[in-house]
Parts: C-alpha cells; sequence; structure tokens
C-alpha cells in the first residue's frame, strides 16, 4: 500500500475520450452562486427566491433535450444520487436540465443547465448550483472518484523483561475516541512478543484536510507498577488550485 503521508489527488478529469454513462452527485443545497465549474460557455443557473434549501428534503428532476428522464427523486442535503441514462444504457448527453422544487408545494428553487457527456471539462468536485460532482464511470467502466480507504494498523509491542497484558487501547481522531482493546489480538505478551490492532476509514482525497491520530496504551505486569505509552501520526490532503481565465475585446466602434 502507500504511506498515507505519500497520499496525493487523483487526476479529476472525468473522460479521456470515452463517452461518460453514470454520473453520481451529492445535493448540497443553496444557490447558483456557489457553483464552480469551467463549462462557461454551457453552464447556466437560476434561482428563484432564495434557491434551494441548505437543510430538509428537495425534489430533484434531471432530463435531456429529447426528454429523457435521467433522475427524479426527493432526497435530504447531503444524500447522494446517480444519474444515468436508464433508457438506453448509454452514454449521457451533451446538455442536462435540472429543476429543484419543494416536495411540499411543487415550488420551483433552482434550474441549471450542464453538459454531462465528458466531451467538455467535467472534473470530480464540480459544482453546478447545488450539487457536487463525486465520481463518475465512463461506457468501458472506468469508474473515477476521490475516496480511498486507509488502514491504520496499531502495533504493541513488549520491550520490558517482564510479561504484561494490554489493558488500556485506544486512540482519538477528530474529537472522537475509539477503545481498540476489543481488536487487540493478543493481550497477554511475554518480553520481546507484539500484537496489532487494525481499523479502516475512509477519506476524500479532493478536499484540504488534516488528519491526527493519537494512540494511547497502558499495560500491566503480572506484579509491579503499570507503563504507559502514547504515539501521534498525523497527514493531510492537499489540493491543487484550479484557475478558469476569459479575456473579452470589444471594440468601441460598434
Amino acid at each position: 500500500g502507500i504511506e498515507c503521508k505519500d497520499l496525493t489527488q487523483p487526476n479529476g478529469q472525468c473522460s479521456d475520450g470515452d463517452d461518460i454513462s453514470v454520473l453520481k452527485f451529492r445535493f448540497v443545497g443553496g444557490t447558483c452562486s456557489q457553483s464552480s465549474n469551467t463549462q462557461r460557455d454551457v453552464f447556466s443557473c437560476s434561482d428563484v427566491g432564495d434557491g434551494p434549501p441548505v437543510q430538509g428534503n428537495s425534489t430533484i428532476f434531471c432530463v435531456s433535450p429529447g426528454g429523457e428522464e435521467l433522475f427524479s427523486d426527493t432526497i435530504e442535503v447531503g444524500s447522494v444520487f446517480v444519474m444515468k441514462n436508464a433508457a438506453t444504457a448509454g452514454s449521457l448527453p451533451g446538455t442536462v436540465t435540472c429543476e429543484i422544487s419543494s416536495p411540499e408545494t411543487g415550488d420551483l428553487s433552482q434550474t441549471f443547465t450542464f453538459n454531462p457527456s465528458g466531451s467538455i471539462d467535467l472534473i470530480l468536485k464540480d459544482t453546478f448550483g447545488s450539487i457536487v460532482l463525486e465520481s463518475c464511470a465512463d461506457t468501458i467502466g472506468q469508474v473515477l472518484d476521490c475516496f480511498t480507504n486507509l488502514t491504520y494498523t496499531y502495533t504493541f509491542v513488549n520491550v520490558g523483561t517482564n510479561d504484561m497484558e494490554v489493558t488500556v487501547a485506544e486512540r482519538t481522531r477528530a474529537d472522537e475516541t475509539r477503545d481498540l482493546l476489543p481488536l487487540v489480538a493478543d493481550v497477554s505478551l511475554s518480553p520481546g512478543e507484539s500484537t496489532q490492532a487494525t481499523e479502516s476509514e475512509m477519506v476524500d482525497l479532493c478536499v484540504d484536510k488534516s488528519y491526527a491520530t493519537v494512540v494511547k496504551a497502558e499495560s500491566d505486569p503480572p506484579s509491579g507498577i503499570p507503563c504507559f505509552d502514547e504515539d501521534l501520526y498525523e497527514f493531510s490532503t492537499e489540493v491543487t488550485c484550479r484557475v478558469d481565465v476569459d479575456i473579452e475585446c470589444l471594440s468601441e466602434d460598434g
């Protein structure tokens, strides 16, 4: 595996020439002003009133120019949904229009149009109105996303000269403390012996974030004073910047 400190952001470009067949989005609510993408000539977005709420449920309806329904359901803010062309089980069209509305009243809160086909820039974490692109798959089955599953391995070694029993093993990460003792393979260790506990965590490599894990251990000998130790492991995920520049030139003579 790769050392967590050596993890890098994946190439987020969703298509390298093959048509896109499936897109997974996270609904975050909010107005068109939070949109972030480089589909300048295609993307458009308009809010009605305050736009989609950032809490609770909204109804999302996405359709192609030809009338193919690509997604239609009521979901909660923070939920993930999949856009695909169920009618043809093929590539997504060059233009999709989505409407966000209230499930109670049917009142429209936002409308936006973008290109999901991969024929122009479509990059993980692109934001179109109130939805954020989380993953994509092309027609030959290649899947791209920002997530990776990490495995933390905690090793406890008896470096003393007496037998010992591990009585406390806990880790703290992001203000959450977990008891690792049920995961320890063998709590009774002779001098020189070691034991381990492992756990997994999913992280998003496309988000700037720091991760710090503190593990604490306590062991008891057959007689005498217990011994203690702790260790800290830190790493961070860093996202490369993206910039989009445009030039416009007009003649004053008309």
